[in-house]
């Protein structure tokens, strides 16, 4: 009724989908933000707050293979985003970000 708040349902989606349509990713996102990475085939995610979570071998080569899927280095990434000025296209320089937040996550999985 007029007045009173309205509520949006995105539904359950993957942090990529939400950057992807609705240009953001909510921090309650059912399978994480920038910060986690979900390995569905583990049934497990990853974390920067989680130093708990047991990093097997599998895991690393997982977080392997999907920096290597990428077309551009984590260095590449940040040059692009320091470089990157056009002010009337924010969207990109979201999804640059969080690219790299998610690169730098899977860097540090494979380095441990």
């Amino acid at each position: 009724k007029e007045g009173d708040e309205v509520c949006l349902n995105y539904g359950h989606r993957k942090p990529e989908e939400f950057l992807l349509y609705y240009g953001f990713v909510p921090t309650n996102c059912g399978q994480g933000g920038k910060d986690t990475i979900y390995l569905p085939k583990q049934d497990q995610s990853i974390s920067w707050i989680d130093d708990t979570t047991t990093i097997t071998e599998d895991i690393k080569l997982i977080c392997f293979r999907m920096l290597s899927s990428y077309s551009t280095t984590l260095k590449q990434d940040k040059e692009e985003l320091l470089n990157y000025d056009d002010k009337n296209f924010n969207a990109y320089r979201v999804a640059l970000d969080y690219r790299c937040a998610k690169k730098a996550l899977l860097e540090r999985v494979v380095a441990r």
